[in-house]
């Protein structure tokens, strides 16, 4: 069964979502691999508005982690 999360992964954006992927949810953490240093960045620099949009479906997930991992 997919994360709670996944359906809301549509608003980080179409491109994004080509270099990232949800890894799963684990004690109110939500985790994203991206595929490379620049896209974690990236998505660094976007973790608080991502997390509110994510809060207003999912107020489980407390924080959004990333990593570099397989996508």
């Amino acid at each position: 069964q997919p994360p709670p999360a996944l359906c809301c992964w549509r608003d980080a954006g179409e491109s994004a979502r080509q270099h990232t992927s949800i890894g799963g949810i684990k004690d109110g953490m939500l985790i994203v691999y991206v595929d490379s240093p620049a896209w974690l960045f990236q998505m660094n620099l976007k973790r608080v508005p991502l997390l509110r949009q994510l809060q207003s479906e999912h107020p489980e997930i407390q924080k959004l982690i990333f990593k570099i991992g397989k996508v």
